[in-house]
């Protein structure tokens, strides 16, 4: 006897498997969405600018206020300490120098890391946070040659 595996013909009543079909709505929502958003980004983006200039306006105001700051401590402790007494003046100035950098290397670190959602505040963003890390890390006036010439 002689059996073949697969030799002929083959009827399986199986029914087709149907494809799931996205309906015809879920297209539109999807496309509708997609030009709800495309519309409205420059809107949001516009925003986002607006408020991330804000931020750094008041990042600004806050560096000058320790600059403002710093030169009334300095003017006070000037009209204060007698002729003699410069190194106690050089401590207070170097004690306002460190202070006063880490402040504003935080400051021009959180400056970096923020997104301003524009290239022009990008520009202004750069400005900025080299200002604020220049005053941040510059040497006092006490620490060159030549300070005690200023008072």
């Amino acid at each position: 006897m002689t059996e073949t595996i697969g030799w002929g013909d083959v009827d399986v009543d199986e029914a087709p498997r149907r494809r799931p079909r996205v309906t015809f709505a879920l297209v539109w929502i999807v496309i509708a969405a997609v030009v709800g958003g495309v519309s409205l980004w420059p809107t949001a983006k516009s925003s986002l600018a607006d408020r991330a200039a804000h931020w750094l306006q008041q990042q600004w105001n806050a560096g000058q206020a320790y600059d403002a700051s710093r030169t009334d401590i300095e003017l006070a402790a000037t009209q204060r300490v007698a002729a003699g007494d410069t190194p106690t003046l050089v401590r207070l100035v170097q004690s306002l120098d460190r202070e006063q950098a880490d402040k504003l290397t935080a400051m021009a670190t959180a400056i970096g890391r923020h997104r301003m959602w524009a290239d022009a505040l990008d520009k202004v963003r750069t400005a900025v946070r080299r200002t604020t890390s220049r005053n941040g890390l510059q040497k006092s006036w006490s620490e060159t040659p030549g300070w005690s010439s200023r008072s």
